[in-house]
C-alpha cells in the first residue's frame, strides 16, 4: 500500500485530513497579491468579474457589464489593468541587484506572489490576456496599458507551469500536495471540500463538512444556480439599456445589483484564501525553499526587463516561440522538474518515505563510520527490513547528496533487518559524513550538472528547421 493510501485510510478514521510533509515546500508570503475571478457560468471565455488585492485590505472587484459596446469594454479593461499592473508593478519599485549569467539584473526585494483558488482561474488569466492582445485602440496610452496587462497575465500563465514556481500559488494544488483526505481526485478539486476535511467545522467529521462546504464555488465557474442568477441580472441589465443613457438610474441599480451579486459570491472566496495563506504561513519551510524563491525573483526581473523592450518595439508583443526557443523551453521544464524531486525528498523524510517503502532507498541506523587513510570510508548501517538493493549499486546520503556517491560494498543478515556496508573512496570531510549513532538514508537522488545547467543551444537555428531558400 502507498504512503497516500496510509494516509487516506487514516483521514477516513480521524475525519480530518492528515498532513503528507513535514515541511511547507511553498512559498508564501507576507502580503501577497489575492486573486478570485468569475466566468458568467455559461461562457468558460468570457471574464464577468475578477476581485483582487492585498490581504490587508477589502477586495477591489471589477464587474463587467456585459455590453458589446467594445469601446465602454475597452475602458472596463482598461481599469482592471491600470490597477493590476500598479499592484503587480510594485515589487520593482523595490530592488536589489544580482549578478545572473555574467551580468548584473535588477530584482525585487520580494517575491511578486499571487494566490488564487485553484488552476482554473489561471486558465481564465490566460484567455484574457490573449483578449487584451488582440484589442486595438486609437488611444495609444490605453493600447499600451491593455499591452502590459496581457504581457504580464501570459507570463504569469507560462511561468505557472515550471515546477517548483512560487510566483503562482493555487491553493488546491498546495493543499493537495502538504494534506491527505479521504477525497476522490475530482473532490480534491474543491477548494472549500479540501478546506472542510483539514479545518472541520464544530462538531463535524470532515466527510460531513465537505458535503455542506460543495454547495459553494471558488470559482471561475459558479455553481449552476448562481450562474441562472447572473443570467437574470444580466438580462434586466440589457432590458434597461433599452433607449436609456449608461447614466440613467434604471442602468445603474441594475448594475449595482450584479455587482452586489459578484461581490457576495466573492466574500467566502476571499476570506478563505486568507485564512489558508495565514495557517500555512506558520509552517516551517523547506530548505531548499530559498532557492526556488531566489529563481522567481530573477524570473520577475528579466520579465520586467524583456516587457520595456517589447513595448518600446513598433512590432508590438511577441509570444510565439520557435524551434530553438521550444527545445530550450522543455529543456527547463525537465531540469525543474526532477531538480524539485530531488530537493524535496532530501528536505522532506516524508517525501522520501515512498522511495524507502517501494525499495529505492534504505534508511536505518548508523552503527559505525571507519575513516581509513588514503582509501576512503566505510559506514555500516543498520535496517529494521531486509534490504533488497544489489551490491555495487551506488546510494547518495540525503545529507550531502552531490559529487560521487557510496558504493554498497556487501549485505548481511541481522535479526529482521540487515547490515548495509557502504565505501566511499573520496569522502574524508565528517561533514559530508552521516554521523555515529543517527539515522541516515541513502537513496538514488542527488543533485547533478544536469539540474544545475541548462541546455546549450546555437542561436541560428539549424538548416533542417529553416525555411527553404
Amino acid at each position: 500500500m502507498s504512503l497516500r493510501a496510509l494516509l487516506a485510510a487514516e483521514a477516513y478514521k480521524t475525519g480530518r485530513a492528515v498532513r503528507s510533509t513535514l515541511f511547507r515546500h511553498r512559498a508564501i508570503e507576507d502580503d501577497p497579491i489575492f486573486l478570485v475571478a468569475w466566468s458568467n457560468g455559461f461562457d468558460s471565455f468570457a471574464c464577468t468579474a475578477i476581485a483582487f488585492g492585498q490581504g490587508h485590505a477589502p477586495p477591489e472587484l471589477f464587474v463587467m457589464s456585459g455590453t458589446r459596446d467594445r469601446d465602454l469594454e475597452v475602458r472596463e479593461f482598461a481599469a482592471v489593468a491600470r490597477r493590476f499592473c500598479e499592484l503587480f508593478d510594485a515589487y520593482a519599485a523595490a530592488s536589489s541587484l544580482v549578478e545572473h549569467h555574467g551580468r548584473t539584473l535588477e530584482v525585487p526585494v520580494w517575491l511578486p506572489q499571487i494566490v488564487i483558488p485553484n488552476r482554473a482561474t489561471l486558465g481564465l488569466l490566460g484567455r484574457i490576456g490573449r483578449r487584451l492582445v488582440g484589442i486595438e485602440h486609437p488611444d495609444a496610452a490605453l493600447q499600451g496599458l491593455l499591452q502590459r496587462c496581457a504581457a504580464h497575465l501570459l507570463w504569469i500563465v507560462r511561468h505557472a507551469d515550471l515546477p517548483g514556481q512560487q510566483l503562482v500559488l493555487p491553493c488546491t494544488e498546495f493543499l493537495n500536495a502538504h494534506w491527505v483526505g479521504a477525497m476522490s481526485a475530482l473532490e480534491c478539486e474543491s477548494l472549500f471540500a479540501l478546506e472542510a476535511w483539514i479545518d472541520p467545522p464544530a462538531r463535524m467529521r470532515g466527510f460531513e463538512g465537505a458535503v455542506d462546504a460543495e454547495r459553494f464555488s471558488a470559482g471561475p465557474q459558479p455553481k449552476p444556480e448562481d450562474a441562472q442568477s447572473i443570467a437574470r441580472l444580466y438580462g434586466v441589465l440589457e432590458s434597461a439599456r433599452k433607449g436609456a443613457a449608461e447614466e440613467d438610474a434604471t442602468v445603474c441599480e441594475a448594475q449595482a445589483a450584479i455587482e452586489r451579486f459578484f461581490s457576495d459570491l466573492t466574500a467566502p472566496v476571499w476570506a478563505l484564501l486568507l485564512g489558508i495563506a495565514r495557517r500555512e504561513r506558520g509552517v516551517a519551510g523547506a530548505a531548499h525553499l530559498p532557492r526556488r524563491i531566489e529563481r522567481d525573483r530573477i524570473a520577475y526581473g528579466l520579465h520586467q526587463e524583456r516587457l520595456d523592450k517589447m513595448l518600446a518595439d513598433p512590432r508590438g508583443i511577441r509570444f510565439l516561440e520557435g524551434a530553438r526557443d521550444a527545445a530550450l523551453r522543455r529543456d527547463e521544464l525537465e531540469r525543474a522538474g526532477a531538480l524539485l524531486e530531488v530537493e524535496e525528498a532530501i528536505d522532506d523524510p516524508l517525501k522520501m518515505l515512498p522511495r524507502v517503502l517501494a525499495g529505492e532507498a534504505i534508511e536505518g541506523q548508523v552503527h559505525s563510520v571507519h575513516r581509513e587513510k588514503g582509501e576512503g570510508t566505510t559506514v555500516e548501517l543498520r535496517t529494521e527490513e531486509p534490504c533488497t538493493l544489489p551490491p555495487g549499486l551506488e546510494l547518495w546520503w540525503s545529507g550531502a547528496a552531490f559529487g560521487r556517491g557510496w558504493v554498497i560494498e556487501r549485505i548481511e543478515s541481522a535479526a529482521a533487518g540487515s547490515k548495509v556496508f557502504l565505501a566511499h573512496s573520496l569522502c574524508k570531510d565528517p561533514a559530508a559524513c552521516p554521523t555515529r549513532g543517527g539515522r541516515a538514508v541513502f537513496s538514488p537522488l542527488f543533485f547533478d550538472d544536469f539540474l544545475s545547467y541548462g541546455l546549450v543551444l546555437p542561436v541560428s537555428a539549424p538548416w533542417t528547421h529553416r525555411p527553404a531558400a
